[in-house]
């Protein structure tokens, strides 16, 4: 009976562990979502700075187009 008990407490040990595992994973996920999404603004607001006009200055000075 003993060793029943044992593997039960083992069983719950790994069941916590696994819950504890999924909410972390979760929570990780959760951030990730929320600062890319500022991270993405922040490049877009770059970005939309950005003339038209330098491409073509870019290319005057020899690069070419990819």
């Amino acid at each position: 009976m003993s060793h029943l008990t044992g593997g039960m407490r083992v069983f719950k040990r790994l069941m916590r562990s696994s819950a504890m595992a999924t909410v972390i994973g979760w929570l990780v996920a959760a951030y990730m979502v929320r600062f890319l999404a500022a991270a993405l603004g922040a490049y877009e607001g770059g970005q939309s700075m950005v003339h038209a006009n330098m491409d073509s200055a870019a290319r005057s000075l020899g690069e070419t187009p990819v």
